[in-house]
This record gives C-alpha cells, structure tokens and sequence, in this order.
C-alpha cells in the first residue's frame, strides 16, 4: 500500500506509524507523501481519504498525542523540504499551522495562505515572524483584528511606514509600536506626546529618541516614565545628571545603576542621604574608580561591602578594604578577583 493508502494505517506511540508491516516515523512519511494528489485542500482541510498521514484519526488533533507532537517538531525544524512545510502549513490543527508559520524557513507563498487565516494563533504567528516579508506586514498592519495588528507593531522587521500608521491605532498598539526598536525617531517623538502614560514610557524605554525627545521625557509629570528614562542605558549623560537630582527616589536608584551614568550623573548621589542610593552606585560596574574610592569610605558598612563586592573595584580600593574595621567588608574584599593575590596572602598570612 503506498503512503496515501486507506484504513489499514496503524497509529503508535512516539510519532512512529506501522504501515504495511514497516515502521517509520510520522515526519520522515510527511516527507514521502507530498505529491499533487496528497495535496488538495477542502475548506481549509487535506483530505482524509488522500493523506491520513497528515490529518490522522480524531485524536491525534489532541497536543499530547505523539504524532501531532511529530508534527509539532518537523514544523519548527530549520532544515525541512520547503514542500513538507508548505504540506504541513494545511495541517487541521491550528497549532501546527502556527508553528509552521513562525518557522524562519517558511515558503514565501505559505506565510501569504497562513497570513489569511481565520485563526487568531496562526495570524498572529505570522504578523510575530522576524522573517515576514514587509508585504505581508503591512497587510496585517491593516487586520481587523487588534492583536494581529499590535503583533505587527512589535515586529522588528515591521517596515517604518507600517509603524509610523500603526501609531495612531489603539492605545496596545501604540505601546506595542513605542517599544519597538526598529521605530524610528520621528514616530517616537509623536508617540511622547501621546495623553497614555503607558505609550510615554514604552517611549522612554526604546534607544532610538532623538534629544528632543529626551527632554521632553525627562521632565515628564509621569513619575514611571522618567523613571523609564533613567533606566535607559542609551539615554545622554546630561539627561541622566539632571535625573539624578529628580524628586523621586526609585528615579534616583535608576540613574545610580545605570550602566551609562557617567560620573557629573552620579557624583551627586555618593553624598546621598540614603544609604541605599550611595550602595546603588557602588553597585554599578560602570562607576568610576574615583567614585569607587570614595564610597569605600562611606560611614556605612552597607556601602562599604558593596563596594567590595563590585567585580570592577580597583586593586587599590579593596586592599584598603582589607583592613575594614567591619569583618564582613575584609572578608568581601579578599573575595574579590580583582585583589592581587600578594595582597590576598598577606591578608590571610595576618589572619590565621
């Protein structure tokens, strides 16, 4: 009986399939029975009769079954016929489709059929794929329905004309579009002026700003979009000096671990009230070594040992902390790689 056959196919476990007394795996058949009569579809269904393989019993549409799980794999491996995908992207269940669709090697005629279907996991698989052509996208970009169109504005490969329409759709959308990274800065500086604080800090978030765009989100009134832009390690080290001076203490704790805080942004912040501020910078692996030796002699023990521990401390600042009057701050600093390990003998020598 040849692959396409009738009713004497077996179905067993592991995606494995008895037909006509030899054993094969489910995915390695789907690759024997892709031939124009396997092929023909019926309201979006292969037909039974023509490929069982490939539709299989009632329950195999189950997600634990293992053949659909043989189905689940070859739609996502990277290395499979064009043809089988194609097959598979007909498949009933929507999982499958899916799957097929955010495989990076789909066929471009398979995502154009997957990119029209009715259901909302195969579509939005579709409008999710970094390798969907910009035609495809920008049709999307025009469905009705609101998820496909908000995974089109968080796809990187969205082209920016897709994008800079998609800004003027529902609030999700916008968030969807101000956190994109492929947005260009045009579009983000309209989407900063948007009334919804959640677009301003998806805004705040993204690297591409322009400096207009910059301060006008670092004077803010929404607390969580300066605190957005504190965060943001692409921000401009003025922009970042200025919120370290902000009225907010989470805003503060966000420039002071803020890898791209120079030291004009955090100089003002080691002479901070809060201990945990000045423990914040000492935590940044970016502070300066200047900054470094300064918090190594914070009246804080707190500070103290998180300078100890920070792995880019200068040999010369944790040989000091060595003789900390606090056992836990010398215990940290002889813990630390960056102590030259004359230093660390020494200490131990002394500390038997």
């Amino acid at each position: 009986m040849g692959a396409t056959g009738g009713g004497t196919n077996q179905y067993t476990r592991n995606g494995i399939m008895r037909l006509a007394g030899v054993s094969v795996r489910a995915d390695s058949l789907v690759a024997q029975t892709v031939d124009s009569s396997a092929r023909r579809y019926h309201c979006g269904e292969i037909w039974r009769s023509q490929c069982p393989i490939l539709i299989g019993p009632p329950d195999w549409r189950h997600d634990n079954h293992p053949d659909h799980q043989a189905k689940m794999a070859a739609a996502a491996a990277q290395d499979l016929n064009p043809a089988v995908l194609e097959h598979l992207g007909g498949d009933s269940n929507a999982s499958v489709r899916a799957k097929v669709a955010a495989n990076k090697t789909c066929p471009y005629k398979t995502l154009v059929r997957l990119s029209r279907d009715l259901d909302n996991e195969v579509s939005m698989a579709v409008a999710s794929s970094l390798s969907c052509p910009s035609d495809i996208l920008g049709r999307l970009s025009r469905d009705e329905r609101d998820s496909v169109r908000q995974a089109v504005g968080g796809n990187s490969s969205s082209p920016p004309d897709v994008l800079d329409n998609l800004s003027r759709d529902y609030t999700k959308i916008r968030m969807a579009v101000a956190g994109n990274q492929s947005c260009l800065a045009p579009t983000l500086d309209h989407l900063s002026r948007n009334i919804d604080g959640d677009v301003r800090r998806e805004v705040a978030n993204n690297p591409n700003c322009s400096r207009a765009t910059w301060e006008r989100l670092s004077q803010d009134h929404d607390e969580y979009v300066r605190l957005e832009l504190a965060a943001n390690s692409h921000c401009p080290p003025d922009i970042l000096r200025s919120l370290s001076r902000d009225q907010v203490w989470q805003v503060q704790m966000a420039v002071a671990s803020n890898s791209a805080s120079t030291t004009s942004a955090l100089e003002p912040l080691t002479v901070h009230k809060d201990a945990d501020i000045r423990s914040g910078v000492a935590r940044n692996q970016s502070c300066p070594p200047e900054i470094m030796e300064q918090l190594s002699r914070d009246p804080n023990k707190d500070v103290r040992y998180t300078v100890a521990t920070n792995p880019t401390c200068p040999a010369r600042t944790l040989e000091c902390l060595l003789s900390d009057t606090e056992s836990s701050v010398a215990w940290a600093a002889a813990r630390n790689p960056k102590l030259p390990p004359g230093a660390l003998a020494m200490w131990q020598l002394a500390n038997r």
